[in-house]
């Protein structure tokens, strides 16, 4: 669902060498930065596309990682248990032009990755009845969670860096030309990197980089 208004600025890195960062608690692959960014967030492979996994209203949360829709959506069960008072309609639409109306919810905080995020609007999503395949899903999380901030999104290798100031700062001045993926999943493989195989054919995009 689309929605006006302003949104995190993203920068899309789609090829990656590998990193670690002592203040963190993944290992990064996306070129790091001498400064610290605010969060590494690590996405997990889900069928054909990227799940995260947010606590909220006392559980973990598994989302959908949409960079396509407007709003973060989650299951009315899991509002609910959060206390989210529903309220007024919210109209959107989907991909392929079919209208959703619901109900919207306003200052409930989401952790992922110990940061804590604030969507500026929060809707209701039943994914299991759109889709029975779908039903282990608690909702779909959107860029909007990342209002106010800055991210650098990696969908090759399923990361996103929630940058600091310092941070980010430091990443857009770096020119230089990412080395071929293949060497850094040599690197990665032998650093121990992320659980499972990132060989760049699973969800996502791959290839060169973009503002």
């Amino acid at each position: 669902m689309k929605t006006a208004g302003s949104l995190a600025a993203v920068c899309l890195v789609l090829c990656s060498v590998g990193a670690s960062a002592d203040a963190q608690e993944n290992v990064q692959v996306t070129p790091a930065t001498s400064a610290a960014p605010d969060a590494l967030i690590d996405l997990e492979r889900w069928r054909t596309r990227w799940v995260m996994h947010a606590k909220f209203a006392g559980g973990d949360r598994k989302l959908l990682f949409d960079t396509g829709g407007g709003l973060t959506l989650l299951h009315p069960d899991v509002l609910a248990a959060a206390d989210c008072k529903l309220w007024g309609r919210i109209t959107g639409f989907r991909m392929f032009g079919e209208r959703g109306d619901g109900p919207r919810c306003n200052g409930m905080d989401l952790t992922v990755s110990g940061l804590q995020l604030r969507p500026p609007i929060l809707g209701a999503i039943n994914l299991g009845k759109i889709n029975p395949a779908d039903a282990e899903l608690d909702g779909i999380a959107s860029l909007n969670m990342f209002e106010g901030r800055v991210i650098t999104l990696n969908l090759g290798e399923g990361e996103i860096i929630v940058e600091s100031p310092s941070s980010f700062e430091e990443r857009i001045q770096v020119d230089a030309a990412f080395p071929d993926p293949a060497q850094a999943r040599g690197r990665r493989s032998r650093a121990g990197g992320h659980g499972g195989s990132r060989d760049g054919t699973g969800p996502g995009l791959d290839g060169a980089g973009f503002w």
